[in-house]
């Protein structure tokens, strides 16, 4: 297992997909823009943190299956025998097979918010941290894993990338089909810890945490001019969106033993985890989305769909909180 502990731990998410499949136009060429002021990004791992919020994320892929049909029968008599057909299965479990056991633990959003979230394209599910590297383990994953400390965060902060798009894209919205200027889809973060009342009535931690997508639009020229004091406004389309009908708020509590993490997941809304189906083993022609039907968001932000020579890739978001065993108040 790796761990990559650098400050640019939000772009090798976006790298480490279309690395996976080699995906046409996951890279932009010929114009290099100025960058306009974003907000904070996650930091590098910092040992000895006891508060705040640690961010893993593992790529995976469907299964992958090579036939042959062997040889063409020889003409010539005496000749030996075509070699047989065979057939090479990759090893290794899907996520969903994975997490199916958890699909049913309680995750600290509304139930209404968790339906949201499925239609457009995104799964969370509760898992407990002891149980994190026995999945992983039994993962198909693709490149090594990535772990990041946040720690505590007072502002929005970009910690997941997606995949640039150079040209329009038309995105699920649950029923609702967007269409979005080029750009990316990113996962925004913040998190702080604030005390609670314990049993004994001393104070214990107690954590929040709220996580929003956004939409960040490809920089254009009036943009760049803005950054450099040239005009006061930006059009509309050049300005970032946040997604606030799908922003959550989470509040963890010490007082209920060790936190779970929330495991996030793009799929189809209509994915069934308890009997799926890898699109790319589909014989019959009949699995996954129809291609008239875009991709959701959650797709869209965190996953490749499958080409000829590769399978679908995706990003799996591992938020684990972690909270001080104590929450100490500082008089004066």
């Amino acid at each position: 297992m790796t761990e990559t502990r650098d400050n640019t731990g939000s772009v090798w998410l976006a790298a480490a997909l279309c690395f996976a499949l080699v995906a046409p136009g996951c890279a932009r060429g010929g114009k290099h823009p100025i960058a306009k002021a974003e907000p904070p990004r996650a930091s590098a791992v910092v040992r000895g943190a006891s508060s705040g919020l640690e961010l893993w994320w593992w790529v995976v892929t469907d299964q992958r299956i090579v036939h042959s049909t062997g040889q063409a029968a020889s003409a010539k008599p005496g000749d030996p025998p075509p070699p047989p057909a065979f057939r090479i299965t990759e090893s290794g479990e899907s996520i969903e097979t994975l997490l199916a056991p958890y699909v049913n633990r309680p995750v600290p959003i509304s139930d209404e918010l968790k339906k949201r979230w499925r239609e457009c394209g995104l799964r969370a599910v509760s898992v407990p941290i002891r149980d994190l590297e026995t999945i992983e383990g039994s993962l198909r994953l693709t490149g090594p894993v990535q772990r990041q400390w946040l720690g505590e965060l007072s502002a929005w902060t970009d910690v997941i990338r997606g995949p640039e798009f150079s040209s329009s894209r038309v995105v699920m919205l649950g029923d609702k089909p967007e269409e979005l200027p080029p750009g990316r889809l990113r996962l925004m973060a913040r998190c702080w810890t604030y005390p609670v009342t314990a049993a004994a009535g001393s104070p214990t931690a107690a954590f929040r945490l709220e996580i929003v997508p956004q939409f960040e639009p490809e920089t254009s020229d009036r943009s760049r001019l803005h950054a450099a004091g040239v005009v006061t406004t930006v059009p509309e389309e050049d300005q970032t969106r946040m997604f606030t009908e799908l922003q959550a708020g989470l509040a963890i509590d010490a007082r209920a033993g060790e936190p779970d993490a929330i495991v996030i997941v793009p799929d189809r809304p209509d994915a069934d985890w308890t009997k799926h189906v890898d699109p790319i083993n589909a014989e019959d022609g009949d699995a996954g989305p129809s291609p008239e039907v875009p991709a959701t968001l959650g797709e869209t932000m965190l996953s490749v769909p499958a080409i000829k020579q590769a399978p679908r890739a995706r990003a799996v978001v591992i938020l684990i909180p972690r909270l001080p065993e104590r929450f100490e108040l500082l008089g004066r």
